[in-house]
């Protein structure tokens, strides 16, 4: 899925999500979709 982050980042590009882990900080994960953004595709 894709997600838009521009209400946090600033970002206007939707960028990629997935459920694979991707580092071994929670915080550091590629995959983080926050309460504010938009699942846009």
């Amino acid at each position: 899925l894709k997600v838009d982050n521009a209400s946090i980042t600033g970002e206007s590009i939707a960028l990629l999500r997935s459920s694979m882990v991707t580092g071994g900080s929670l915080l550091e994960s590629k995959n983080m979709i926050f309460f504010s953004t938009n699942v846009v595709e």
